[in-house]
């Protein structure tokens, strides 16, 4: 007999892994844990999730897109170019590495496990950085805008620049240098008026 899947074991499944991932990280949350906290026995994780990997997914995508959609509606208040990539940057590389204890680091330590056989997609990279790019062309006066184009390639080196931040804040704590790295950037992409 097939399994039928119960929203509320689905949600609860999600929210014990988020409190696990912020409390211990993707590699020190084991699935047996996760069960448990969503009172589940370890096997029914299966019928709602293939990995731990797709868990991580399914609660990370929401918490980043929620982060997307709040700097969007800040980035829409502010007029002037330079005060918007600044704000871009430093929700990118400070905020968003910073918030719920690092747990944007969940992912870099999940997807540096994966092995050459493992499936993994880059649909969540690939939306963030068409996102990020429309963003940036906001930001950029219309000379500059062709740095932001289609291929989103300015907004990759922002995400991987991202990804060692996120690294960075769980090791360190946040970047001491991050006043003169993102005022660097500002200065490379917006022309001296």
């Amino acid at each position: 007999m097939a399994q039928v899947k119960k929203l509320e074991i689905r949600d609860a499944i999600l929210d014990s892994a988020f409190a696990l991932f912020v409390e211990n990280g993707y590699a020190g949350t084991t699935q047996a844990q996760i069960a448990a906290g969503a009172g589940v026995a370890p096997s029914s994780l299966y019928v709602y999730f293939d990995s731990k990997l797709d868990i991580l997914y399914a609660v990370y995508e929401p918490w980043l897109m929620a982060r997307l959609d709040a700097l969007e509606k800040k980035l829409a208040t502010i007029d002037e170019r330079q005060g918007r990539l600044e704000s871009l940057l430093y929700a990118l590389w400070r905020d968003i590495p910073a918030e719920d204890n690092g747990f944007a680091n969940n992912l870099m330590q999940a997807i540096s496990n994966l092995g050459p056989d493992d499936s993994y997609s880059r649909d969540l990279l690939e939306n963030c950085e068409t996102r990020v790019s429309a963003l940036l062309r906001a930001c950029l006066p219309p000379e500059r805008a062709s740095l932001a184009d289609d291929r989103n390639l300015l907004a990759h080196v922002l995400y991987m620049a991202q990804d060692g931040f996120a690294i960075n804040f769980k090791a360190y704590g946040p970047s001491k240098r991050m006043d003169e790295i993102v005022a660097s950037m500002c200065g490379l992409l917006l022309p001296d008026d």
